[in-house]
């Protein structure tokens, strides 16, 4: 299991539980007359779930869909080839996913922060913050590692296919070179001085005249 799947469901996990324990637990306001209702410490106004609820579905969602592309690139062996392609439009949206929770969350902890009374719990609204901006920097940097990847993948079926060509014009420009073309240079280089004698007498050496004179026998 790849490091950066871990992280990306750590860091989501993370957010949700912290919300879950820390947040939206009643007793965190050491008020036992609202034990018996529901609070979310996430924003300026305590009684407000929805800002709660809000991170749970932001980590849920990440949570989710990390799981399923994991599981599809996996049964499909890598998406036939294309899973960094999936991985990139996956991280870029997960980025911009988190940024906006980031920004969300920023706004309701700034408010709550600053609110008088003072509402507990601000180191963890705080840490909730930061993670969000964690998680978008890393799903950033994924995007950066996955569109690297494509690249990378792209220039080298380029030169694979500028080699083919090469290799291709080569075999063609091989096969429609005349033939008498190849006879004459093979004349050529055995007519060189350097080649006489390699195979047989030389074509220009001229043929021994017999110095016998027929006659009658005495």
């Amino acid at each position: 299991m790849p490091v950066s799947f871990l992280l990306q469901i750590g860091t989501a996990v993370a957010v949700i539980a912290i919300t879950a324990v820390q947040l939206a637990n009643v007793k965190s306001l050491n008020f036992q007359e609202l034990w018996n209702q529901k609070i979310c410490l996430a924003s300026a106004n305590y009684k407000d779930l929805s800002v709660c609820t809000y991170i749970y579905a932001v980590g849920g969602v990440s949570i989710v869909l990390t799981i399923i592309i994991g599981l599809l690139q996996m049964i499909t062996c890598n998406m036939c080839g294309c899973g960094k392609v999936l991985d990139a439009v996956f991280t870029v949206l997960a980025t911009a996913w988190w940024l906006i929770a980031g920004f969300i969350t920023a706004a309701h902890a700034k408010a709550a922060n600053d609110a008088k009374p003072k509402i507990n719990q601000a180191e963890w609204r705080n840490a909730v913050v930061l993670l969000c901006w964690i998680t978008a920097g890393l799903f950033a940097l994924l995007f950066v590692v996955h569109t690297g990847r494509i690249l990378v993948s792209c220039c080298r079926k380029r030169r694979k296919a500028s080699s083919d060509a090469d290799l291709e014009k080569a075999e063609l420009a091989r096969r429609d070179r005349p033939p008498s073309a190849a006879v004459e240079l093979g004349k050529e280089v055995a007519n060189r001085p350097y080649m006489i004698g390699r195979f047989g007498k030389s074509a220009k050496e001229p043929t021994p005249v017999s110095t016998h004179l027929g006659g009658p026998n005495i």
